[in-house]
């Protein structure tokens, strides 16, 4: 922080890099950004009555008021930067993976990590599932951390030796430059479905947001899902500047690109038998996740880290009883009862995925769908939901995600009014209610899909947040028949 003339004091030496929603104490160095609320919201007058260091404002009259608040030209565009020096840069001494696409990144960077921990690189996550060591995740608020908790995080990993992050780049994060300062070893691109439009307004500019992680941060290496039509015009993009691997079920060789291709699967309802082919060898594993688009999530995963140099027969190895993160395609049983699989899935693209892999569970059996649409969120695809719900499963029950500020039965009718039949799907607004109505009813050979909250813990309505666990309330339900 020497270029913005700030020096610790030998009693109060610098202590960290504060924004957002993050805590100030004493001798933080806090921004305040007004132009841009979200990435600075601690007023200048707290933040120094709570014993920050300094204060840095984009705002020149502000700082000429007191010392210790300091002027920064166009801040909102340079605190990524003056984040990762705060730290020390500690990016530049990990292998950085980001994840890109609609569906997908979890899974993505969940097995990346796994598989590097096997291997013995030491990784941590940051994503929806929160930041850290599996199974010791914190809460970050954002799928892509913001610019001074990113940081503060890469510096915890490096100091535990870590040598690896695999992280979820949102279209959000990489519009808001929360990976500036963050070299980028490894670009990782999984599928383009629709969503977040509310944001964007157009595929177009939502697939434009994506495309920064492989333009503005110029990856080492690009890792492109080439089933998928945008990942496919990329690699053709991309190879001139970077190198470029694909993966998906098609082979691709008109490409001529390094390659992991999944051969054949088998589901089962204990996970995936997977056979792969690829440039690095060949491998037949087996995993206990469900759902056939984790084969593909498994492919990225294998594709960027024996891009990354990792030995692919010890890759291959690694594979053996890799898990799926939890809440998606997160089996249920008990006995007598039909499985239930808990999934996030909250696009058109993902219900529907999520809905094929049940049918193949459930040969002889009815797949159930329950789900609901968000408020507050691209409005547009409620419509689209209940059309790939109707398309996918025999029976649809629609109830409530989290409605926020909106009237749940208006977002249930829009989803309903999808529907080429609309009288198929029954509208029960309780989620708890919902959910047991189904499992009380299907047969034991059926398979029902609760859909589109997956591992979240609360439900957010217009005047209260409540906790709530698809996860918990499905495990309880089980419990109480013996499973």
């Amino acid at each position: 922080m020497a270029p913005l003339g700030l020096r610790p004091h030998q009693d109060a030496p610098l202590r960290e890099f504060r924004m957002g929603i993050d805590p100030v104490g004493a001798g933080d160095v806090a921004v305040w950004i007004p132009s841009h609320p979200r990435m600075g919201l601690t007023r200048p007058e707290d933040a120094l009555a709570q014993g920050a260091a300094a204060v840095l404002t984009d705002d020149r009259e502000l700082a000429a008021s007191d010392p210790r608040i300091v002027f920064v030209p166009a801040l909102a565009d340079e605190v990524s930067g003056l984040a990762a020096s705060f730290y020390g840069h500690p990016g530049r001494a990990l292998k950085v993976v980001a994840v890109t696409g609609t569906c997908g990144k979890t899974s993505t960077t969940f097995f990346t990590a796994q598989l590097a921990d096997r291997v013995g690189l030491g990784a941590a996550v940051m994503g929806t599932l929160g930041m850290g060591r599996l199974g010791d995740l914190r809460d970050s608020g954002h799928t892509t951390p913001q610019h001074a908790m990113l940081q503060r995080e890469l510096a915890r990993y490096v100091d535990e030796g870590l040598g690896l992050v695999a992280i979820e780049a949102s279209s959000a994060g990489l519009e808001m430059d929360r990976l500036g300062g963050v070299p980028i070893d490894a670009g990782v691109f999984t599928m383009l479905g629709r969503d977040h439009l509310d944001r964007h307004r157009t595929m177009e500019a939502y697939a434009a947001a994506k495309w920064r992680l492989f333009d503005a941060y110029a990856p080492e290496f690009a890792v492109l899902g080439a089933d998928d039509p945008t990942g496919e015009a990329w690699a053709r993009r991309l190879r001139e500047r970077c190198a470029v691997t694909v993966f998906g079920a098609e082979p691709r060789p008109e490409l001529d690109l390094p390659r992991v291709h999944i051969e054949g699967l088998e589901q089962q309802r204990a996970g995936l038998g997977v056979r792969l082919a690829s440039t690095w060898g060949e491998a037949a594993v087996s995993i206990r996740a469900l759902g056939a688009f984790q084969a593909h999530n498994l492919a990225a995963a294998l594709a960027t880290l024996a891009r990354l140099g990792v030995p692919w027969p010890e890759l291959v190895v690694a594979c053996e009883g890799l898990s799926g993160p939890p809440g998606r395609m997160e089996p249920y049983a008990a006995p007598g009862t039909p499985l239930c699989l808990i999934d996030y899935a909250h696009t058109p693209e993902s219900l529907t995925f999520a809905l094929d892999s049940a049918r193949a569970l459930a040969p002889g059996g009815r797949v159930w769908c329950v789900f609901g649409c968000g408020g507050g969120r691209d409005s547009g695809k409620r419509g689209e939901m209940g059309a790939a719900a109707e398309g996918s499963a025999d029976v649809v029950v629609v109830t409530t995600d989290n409605p926020r500020h909106e009237d749940p039965e208006a977002i249930a009718a829009a989803v309903v009014a999808g529907m080429e039949t609309p009288s198929r799907a029954r509208v029960i607004g309780e989620r708890g209610q919902a959910i047991t109505r189904a499992l009380d009813e299907a047969a034991p050979e059926d398979v029902v899909v609760v859909a589109g909250k997956g591992h979240e813990r609360v439900q957010i309505f217009a005047d209260r947040r409540v906790e709530w666990s698809d996860r918990d309330f499905v495990a309880a339900y089980m419990g109480a028949r013996g499973g």
